[in-house]
């Protein structure tokens, strides 16, 4: 029997798609008139929350959101067969949307500060985030005096003070009720794309979980999904020669850095928590380390013998024992520290001649000085003098 969670993919397939082909038609009409720019800003001037978020609309939305309330019951028994094809898919249309939504957030933000810029000018210098800013604007609304908002909810109480000696200048002017209501309305379409986000992205680590556990359990969600993007599934991850992990990633195409530089760049793997602990000198044997680990996981993940998680967590551990023993042993990797040797200096055997020279010299001379102390025609004394020849000079008469 085919359950919603398997009749749902096919449906989102296409849509992505028919999406792909709508989407490149709207380009090649819009680059042929040429105002692409101006009904965007038209859009963001517009007062209409409709014309400015959209994606709540589409049916991506629908079908990846109804997932993902149906998450529990679909993963909790693992009765769900996700085929890598499928989930791959699943994973590209939760990021689709994902991008899609942050999209919306940006634009409702800066549809909220055009419209209390106003009020209180320097609120959107304070640092907020775009949810906690929302949530402030909520809370303040129209008040005068801040110091009567409650703002516990929303901000830490030992950044209250602060907060309030960075905003505490004078107020503008009251919005009106109709524009008040608006910005309201816009916050709260905010908040509501904000935890839709974090569900979409709880999805997205479900799926990878059940995907590839290990991979999961040893690099995090963020990473195996995009390892996997990347390399185009399980199956080619685990091909890969670790490496070659320094080919993967947007970085060494773009940057150019990468070229005038000795060591390869593994920037997927520069996402890992493995480097918390590590100096410089470290980081190419870990990132040579867990780019072997990550082959092997994805292995396992690849041929279904471990679907609990727990060679990748050993994997994990192992990695962090091998951390701590590279930072307490003289041994990088399995490689002895190399020594840092003094040049020696070309001149080096002709100073020492020349030091030997000067010390024979030296040598020399002081011996004449001591020739020359010495007395030889000084008389000797009457006393010893008794006919017993050399003994006398050693033997002191009384």
């Amino acid at each position: 029997m085919e359950t919603d969670f398997e009749s749902t993919l096919p449906n989102l397939h296409a849509l992505s798609v028919t999406e792909a082909v709508s989407e490149k038609a709207h380009q090649d009409r819009m680059d042929e008139d040429g105002v692409v720019e101006h009904v965007e800003a038209h859009n963001s001037a517009d007062d209409d929350l409709d014309s400015i978020s959209k994606v709540h609309k589409t049916r991506r939305y629908i079908d990846i959101m109804e997932m993902a309330e149906k998450m529990p019951e679909l993963f909790s028994t693992r009765g769900i067969v996700l085929e890598e094809d499928a989930g791959l898919q699943l994973i590209a249309d939760c990021f689709a949307l994902r991008g899609d939504i942050l999209r919306d957030i940006g634009k409702l933000y800066k549809f909220i500060r055009g419209k209390y810029h106003s009020r209180f000018p320097k609120l959107e210098l304070s640092g907020l985030s775009l949810e906690k800013y929302a949530q402030v604007v909520k809370k303040v609304g129209n008040e005068m005096d801040l110091t009567l908002v409650n703002l516990n909810g929303v901000i830490s109480p030992t950044m209250i003070s602060g907060f309030l000696k960075k905003v505490s200048t004078p107020c503008g002017k009251p919005l009106p009720d109709e524009v008040l209501r608006k910005v309201f309305d816009a916050c709260n379409r905010l908040l509501v794309l904000s935890s839709t986000e974090s569900s979409v992205s709880a999805f997205v680590d479900k799926i990878t979980e059940y995907i590839a556990p290990n991979l999961f359990a040893l690099l995090g969600s963020c990473l195996t999904s995009k390892l996997i993007m990347a390399s185009g599934g399980l199956s080619p991850l685990a091909n890969i020669p670790a490496d070659n992990f320094n080919l993967l990633g947007p970085k060494n195409i773009t940057n150019l850095q990468r070229f005038l530089t000795e060591m390869p760049q593994f920037d997927w793997l520069e996402d890992t928590d493995f480097l918390a602990r590590v100096h410089s000198g470290l980081e190419f044997n870990v990132y040579r380390h867990v780019a072997k680990k990550t082959t092997v996981a994805a292995c396992v993940d690849c041929r279904k013998e471990d679907p609990t998680g727990k060679t990748g967590k050993c994997m994990r551990d192992e990695i962090f024992m091998e951390i701590e023993r590279w930072i307490k042993e003289p041994y990088y990797g399995g490689y002895e520290r190399k020594k840092s040797k003094r040049r020696e200096d070309p001149l080096s055997k002709l100073k020492q001649k020349k030091r030997y020279a000067t010390m024979r010299r030296m040598q020399k001379i002081k011996e004449l000085i001591e020739m020359e102390r010495m007395g030889f025609v000084a008389p000797r004394d009457a006393g010893r003098q008794a006919g017993i020849g050399q003994v006398s000079s050693q033997i002191s008469c009384p």
